[in-house]
């Protein structure tokens, strides 16, 4: 019979605990799950684009992060989401200056005519949580192809913060499959890459990669950290901070960005290279206790 001394015992059980942590945070990503998509109308690059799509569970998962942020006044992430991707005030003016960095940065390039036509609407209380506001933002302007592929990766990515914040459920459900067949070995990597800030992930998203895949022994769980994290909408996230606007988006007051989910999209082509973009989002703010 093995017997284990006090500190192996220990040891044994610290990285249990490691493990059904990182197993509970993929639960409680993976409850009430369902998904948004955006009907593209005229769009002809709708084919080499992912399609728009929000998970209601991302918006419970932000406003609970800010709640205990609340509670405890801790830092990090938490934080963040509390005072920028899920604020308690109206958010109108972080969203302008986000919307018209963009606009100054494409109609240099020659890829947008004019500054982007912005309304909003008021305040009304949120379907999807109780102790949420959200209101429409309307907006309106021509872009050339690519200046509209700028927009859409632009609103793919509004709301995440972190990488856990931009995976898939089927790539969640990998990760837990591969935890759970290998152990915690890999735990530490898991929890240290997925919580990383987009942003900085973007800036060196190769040794992130290589950190994750190479936490795992088996080939097969390598190739599926591999996968996971050369999803469609982290290359867009990493075409978005180190392409064109990544100077313009970088800074404090307008990322982390603001949760806004697409509810309508269309792109009509009027002329030869350009489209009238049209889109209607909901911007959401914490509501005050």
């Amino acid at each position: 019979m093995i017997t284990l001394s006090r500190l192996q015992r220990s040891l044994v059980f610290i990285a249990i605990g490691c493990v059904l942590l990182i197993l509970s945070g993929f639960l409680v990503a993976e409850h009430a799950h369902s998904i948004r998509e955006t009907d593209f109308q005229s769009l002809p690059l709708a084919a080499s684009l992912v399609t728009l799509e929000r998970r209601e569970t991302l918006l419970s998962q932000q406003v609970d992060r800010a709640e205990l942020h609340a509670a405890v006044q801790t830092g990090s992430a938490d934080e963040r989401i509390a005072l920028y991707v899920l604020p308690h005030a109206d958010n109108h003016d972080r969203l302008l200056t986000l919307l018209d960095r963009v606009s100054t940065v494409l109609e240099k390039q020659g890829d947008q005519a004019g500054s982007a036509s912005v309304e909003f609407e008021q305040f009304k209380p949120d379907t999807l949580h109780k102790d949420v506001s959200s209101r429409n933002v309307h907006m309106l302007v021509r872009v050339t192809a690519a200046g509209l592929t700028e927009w859409l990766q632009l609103f793919h990515v509004m709301g995440y913060l972190t990488v856990n914040d931009a995976l898939a459920t089927a790539d969640r459900r990998s990760l837990l499959a591969c935890l759970e067949e290998e152990g915690p070995s890999a735990a530490d990597a898991v929890n240290d890459v997925l919580g990383t800030d987009l942003h900085v992930f973007a800036q060196d998203a190769v040794s992130y990669t290589d950190r994750l895949v190479g936490s795992f022994s088996s080939e097969r769980c390598a190739l599926v950290a591999r996968t996971v994290l050369t999803s469609p909408l982290l290359i867009q996230v990493k075409n978005l901070f180190t392409g064109t606007l990544t100077q313009a988006l970088s800074a404090g007051d307008v990322w982390p960005f603001p949760l806004a989910t697409v509810t309508s999209l269309s792109a009509k082509h009027v002329t030869d290279d350009g489209y009238d973009l049209s889109v209607v989002f909901q911007l959401y703010a914490r509501n005050a206790k």
